[in-house]
């Protein structure tokens, strides 16, 4: 393939993703469904799927605000799925170094939430950064012990 072929599909790429990131920037839930199944009737489901996760990535660089509203309001999206497991691992990864042990100071649940005491919670947010901690509330669990 020559580099002809593949310039005028990635440029067609990067405008469906900059409009879908427009669209979650105006966090409005009915635009946002608008767009994508316009782009399903454009471009099919699949590919659709892969500009929806390429937008979320570059919201994750570039627009917190947009981005939570977007795992909130999306979570099913893979890029949200995958945003999630993310937080998750950074979460347990932050614990382990802070010699909690996983299955006696924390647990994971089926749901794929963080089990943790108010301890080993306030320990874990005291130290990231303000868009670390919004993503992170939403793993945690606190449990009394």
């Amino acid at each position: 393939m020559s580099n002809y072929d593949f310039e005028p599909k990635f440029y067609e790429f990067s405008l469906a993703v900059n409009l879908v990131v427009d669209a979650f920037q105006l966090m409005n839930k009915d635009l946002v469904e608008s767009c994508f199944m316009n782009l399903i009737q454009q471009v099919g489901f699949e590919e659709t799927m892969h500009i929806m996760n390429a937008a979320i990535f570059q919201l994750a660089n570039t627009e917190s605000e947009a981005c939570y509203w977007t795992w909130k309001n999306f979570p099913d999206l893979e890029a949200c799925l995958d945003l999630k497991e993310y937080v998750v691992m950074f979460a347990v990864k932050m614990l382990m170094r802070k010699n909690f042990v996983l299955g006696k100071d924390f647990s994971i649940a089926n749901d794929g939430k963080i089990l943790l005491t108010e301890k080993g919670k306030s320990t874990l947010v005291i130290e990231v950064s303000s868009f670390e901690r919004v993503f992170l509330e939403e793993v945690l669990l606190t449990t009394k012990s």
